[in-house]
């Protein structure tokens, strides 16, 4: 059996789109309307041959909050990717990409509105990159990549708010980077949910949750997110040859967004 290191994150998200390209100049747009957005400003992208960059631009309405998805099919080859990157404006509140079980045909391509953020009924099979701040990445060590056949069907999902008076333009970017040596091994993610939070008029609620791994895997890092009612967060790893628990990943009256954490398995 291959062995998988698998990112662990725990986040909504909020995303990028448009393969490969940048939005034409022109008039400033209306309400609702593609955002005039400079290709020479924001995050970068990869130069030929060395990656892709997945773009989205729109535009908010003054107290708009949407989320935007889009699919986006990759090219017609298998590709390694050995590191995610990630810019966009404030108005972001977070930033994901799906895989899906999809195929081209199966899709349309244009954006469209998915209120609460995707769910299965849209072909996704989980997470692959995950943001929460304007700016970020995530690097495989080396040897390992994500792995994508061709053609696949990735979805773009952003949930963006405008909390000004006046409309904002959007404009969310993603670049893959490919590897630039063959992968021993494929990275793929674990998401903990726990949607079962009861919090009584008044008062206090601990949720708690447990997920058995059912083989062994090496966790390249953590991630938490939680809301403004959030106090703290703890996870530990048990069982196996441990004695006693082993915390994870600790988090105090933080619910602001955060950086993931990268650990040496």
């Amino acid at each position: 059996m291959r062995r998988i290191d698998r990112r662990i994150v725990m986040a909504l998200a909020m995303t990028a789109l448009a393969a490969g390209c940048g939005s034409e100049g022109g008039e400033e747009p209306d309400a609702g309307s593609p955002a005039d957005a400079d290709a020479d400003e924001g995050l970068a992208a990869p130069p030929d041959g060395e990656g892709l960059q997945l773009r989205l631009t729109s535009t908010l309405a003054p107290s708009e909050e949407k989320w935007i998805c889009q699919y986006v099919p990759l090219p017609d080859r298998s590709i390694d990717v050995a590191r995610f990157e990630h810019g966009y404006a404030l108005s972001g509140h977070h930033l994901l990409l799906y895989p899906t079980r999809l195929d081209a045909a199966d899709v349309d391509l244009d954006p469209f509105e998915c209120p609460g953020g995707a769910t299965p009924e849209e072909g996704i099979t989980g997470f692959t990159y995950v943001a929460q701040l304007p700016s970020g990445e995530v690097a495989y060590p080396p040897g390992v990549a994500w792995h994508y056949e061709a053609s696949e069907v990735v979805l773009l999902e952003a949930h963006v708010v405008n909390a000004t008076d006046a409309a904002i333009p959007v404009d969310h970017r993603m670049n893959l980077w490919f590897a630039d040596q063959p992968a021993d091994q494929y990275a793929g993610t674990l998401f903990l949910f726990d949607t079962g939070i009861y919090v009584p008029a008044h008062g206090t609620y601990t949720a708690r949750m447990d997920c058995a791994v059912p083989a062994d895997i090496t966790v390249t890092a953590l991630q938490s997110h939680m809301h403004l009612r959030g106090e703290a967060y703890r996870s530990w790893l048990t069982g196996g040859p441990l004695e006693e628990p082993q915390p994870l990943l600790t988090i105090d009256r933080d619910w602001a967004p955060s950086e993931p954490v990268e650990l040496s398995p």
